[in-house]
């Protein structure tokens, strides 16, 4: 069985925990100055966890929740990553729900990612909740 992944909040930072029955959070603002160090052990966690004994097992789910209000273009691409994890997950017929909550006030320019829509585009495969 796979370790929980801990990783403390700093002011760049989000906390992550990522444990290996299922249960999935980060919270926090991901501006990191180096992204795919900070990044590569989610993913990577992540990756492993895809292959579990946990994800086997029938009428198990995977609940992901994100309070990630804030990150930048450096760690926009490792994020998706993630989600996209998520939903290769759920293709398997593992049931995936995400939590997201988001801000809206802040500024959206054409190279943002709409998680709305993102997660809409997913939505067959991943039951989600949004929160602004």
């Amino acid at each position: 069985m796979q370790n929980t992944l801990f990783i403390s909040q700093t002011k760049i930072t989000p906390e992550v925990k990522f444990e290996p029955n299922g249960s999935l959070y980060w919270n926090g603002e991901a501006f990191p100055e180096d992204a795919p160090t900070f990044f590569q052990p989610v993913l990577a966690w992540l990756r492993g966890y895809i292959k579990s004994e946990y994800v086997q097992i029938k009428n198990t789910k995977t609940y992901f929740k994100s309070k990630l209000l804030y990150f930048n273009s450096g760690a926009r691409p490792y994020i998706l990553n993630a989600i996209k994890l998520l939903n290769e997950l759920a293709q398997t017929g593992h049931r995936v729900e995400i939590d997201w909550e988001y801000d809206m006030a802040g500024d959206i320019d054409e190279d943002d990612i709409n998680f709305p829509e993102l997660l809409e585009n997913f939505s067959i495969h991943i039951n989600y909740i949004l929160n602004k």
